[in-house]
């Protein structure tokens, strides 16, 4: 369940971030996902996300940077269509496979079950 409602704050940051973003530079590129993974990595720290979550800050910031960079490759690849379903479900899809792979990666290196 923790890890739910990490998944769920991670992209509700990402989305606030990226609806701030679309203002402040609104070409979708690789420039503005590391913005916005940039954002998301201070913010992660500054808010109390590790005591929230029992997520480290770095997972969120890996997954939402991931999410942002390959979103905005597709996008800039005629993949996707940026602001649409599907591009939506693309960057959710990329941050759940991110946030999942490096929580079970840590897992494994650390020897936790």
């Amino acid at each position: 369940m923790k890890h739910l409602k990490a998944i769920i704050a991670l992209a509700a940051l990402q989305l606030v971030l990226d609806v701030l973003y679309i203002y402040l530079y609104p070409s979708v590129s690789p420039l503005r996902a590391t913005l916005i993974g940039f954002t998301a990595l201070l913010l992660l720290y500054i808010l109390p996300f590790k005591r929230l979550f029992q997520t480290h800050p770095l997972v969120g910031f890996l997954s939402i940077y991931s999410s942002a960079f390959f979103g905005a490759l597709l996008v800039q690849a005629n993949v996707l269509e940026s602001k649409s379903f599907l591009s939506a479900a693309a960057h959710i899809a990329i941050l759940v496979l991110t946030y999942g792979l490096i929580t079970a990666l840590g897992r494994n290196l650390l020897g936790k079950e």
